[in-house]
């Protein structure tokens, strides 16, 4: 049956909530828009249950909508952070809007600018060679052919035919691998700068691999916390005796994940301060210190 157990102090550190469908819906809308192909990361008991108890003491929340994704070609649920840099992502416009090498901490951004979707677009010779610049299991030379050969992604004899099995605007694709092409032939990326992966797109069969930001690594939502992790109630003060740290907490990012180590450096960082503060805040209560 239910225990109840009573404390100086309570510390919420549950996680996120990326099992959660129903906490993905309401609360980040970005990743909810990417419906079966969302999976997180994270632990299957990340649904959310800092949230829920915080709530029930009062707290409030913050960081709607916000969260950390991941690209993925939706094969399989191996962890694959990037395109690979020898691609061209195109959106449904047939256009290029990032450099391939870009951050994975804008991609999801970008993506959603562009309609959530994008195509990863290249030709055979690139995908014979795909294995000299390692992505992830999904993206060798092998994997392709053997995705293309299954109908997992569309590929084609002829450019137009490619576009209008992915649902591309064809004319401005023709016209972006065209340009993408001189680019090539000149060493220099003269749209976004890409360092390295010039590869042209000119031999048949040509490739498109539909790519979404679907990998939940992150979840933005949570409780607000003050400085000291004390959570904030509905009264604008600290909720007395309740502090919360790790990815249960609303206000440690902004709409861009920082990058490597901004998870764990939050949780590190602020799980201190919440053991000092909760152990400070039960010595008070229980008249041990003044």
């Amino acid at each position: 049956g239910d225990q109840e157990v009573r404390a100086g102090a309570v510390i919420i550190a549950s996680g996120g909530f990326g099992h959660n469908p129903e906490f993905i819906e309401k609360y980040w809308p970005d990743a909810h828009e990417h419906g079966d192909r969302v999976w997180a990361i994270s632990g299957p008991k990340a649904v959310g249950d800092g949230i829920t108890l915080g709530e029930q003491a009062g707290a409030t929340s913050a960081g709607f909508n916000r969260g950390l994704l991941l690209l993925t070609p939706g094969f399989n649920r191996d962890l694959e952070v990037a395109a690979p840099p020898w691609c061209i992502l195109v959106s449904r416009e047939g256009r290029r809007f990032t450099a391939e090498t870009a951050p994975y901490t804008v991609m999801a951004g970008l993506f959603k600018r562009n309609g959530f979707v994008a195509y990863a677009v290249f030709d055979e010779e690139t995908r014979k060679q795909a294995d000299d610049m390692p992505v992830g299991p999904s993206w060798t030379s092998e994997a392709l052919l053997n995705y293309a050969e299954q109908g997992k992604i569309f590929r084609s004899e002829s450019l137009k035919d490619l576009a209008e099995q992915a649902k591309i605007n064809v004319a401005p694709l023709l016209g972006t691998i065209e340009k993408y092409n001189e680019s090539c032939a000149d060493g220099v990326d003269h749209d976004y700068f890409k360092p390295i992966g010039l590869l042209p797109i000119k031999t048949p069969p040509y490739y498109a691999v539909e790519v979404r930001p679907s990998v939940i690594a992150w979840t933005g939502y949570g409780l607000r916390t003050g400085p000291e992790t004390n959570v904030i109630g509905k009264d604008e003060r600290p909720v007395r005796g309740l502090f919360a740290a790790g990815e249960t907490v609303g206000t440690l990012h902004g709409d861009r994940y920082i990058g490597g180590g901004g998870s764990f450096g939050p949780a590190l960082t602020f799980g201190r301060i919440s053991g000092r503060e909760a152990a400070r805040h039960a010595l008070e209560t229980a008249g041990l210190i003044e």
